[in-house]
């Protein structure tokens, strides 16, 4: 569109038969969409700097004090491209600035796995949506509650949702008892 704008102008120039009026609709024009260029760029620099802070965190498992919302936040942000795919958009709320101690990158793990699971089966038919995650401070630690108004589950999947991580608990422990005795 920029080229466009600089093209005709130019040519109307060239030729002299660019009037003011033209020129001002062109000014107009290419200061619309300078300011359009521009939030895309901080948009685009706030998306790097978020992946980079939560792709650093995935990989140390250092314990550490942060702020959960702000870090819900930027997994949600970092989600945005696939959800926006799907026509879900994801609400982070917190009832107070909550400053966690943890491992941020097993934070991040689970929240996006939780919202990829969700886009994959909850929104499997690319139905808008909304997923929620909630946090509270409760005494001796902190509530969170993530829901979406996607499908749902059948009740035999409901009955399962468990079966995978006990399975893989117990193949460690018996790993773990092997080791031992060898």
């Amino acid at each position: 569109m920029l080229k466009k704008i600089l093209s005709d102008s130019r040519e109307a120039l060239r030729l002299g038969t660019l009037k003011k009026s033209e020129l001002e609709e062109a000014y107009s024009d290419l200061e619309e969409s300078m300011t359009m260029l521009d939030g895309h760029l901080k948009q685009a620099a706030e998306l790097i700097q978020n992946f980079k802070s939560v792709s650093v965190h995935q990989i140390t498992e250092v314990e550490e004090h942060f702020n959960l919302c702000e870090y819900l936040s930027k997994i949600a942000k970092g989600m945005k491209y696939e959800c926006k795919m799907k026509g879900v958009t994801i609400d982070v709320q917190c009832s107070e600035d909550i400053t966690y101690k943890g491992m941020p990158g097993l934070i991040s793990q689970v929240f996006t796995n939780l919202i990829k699971n969700s886009l994959t089966h909850a929104y499997e038919d690319e139905r808008n949506g909304i997923i929620k995650i909630w946090a509270e401070s409760k005494v001796g630690g902190v509530e969170i509650v993530y829901s979406d108004d996607g499908s749902g589950m059948s009740g035999d999947t409901l009955e399962k949702i468990f079966y995978a991580i006990l399975y893989y608990q117990a193949r460690r422990r018996w790993k773990r008892f092997r080791y031992a005795y060898c």
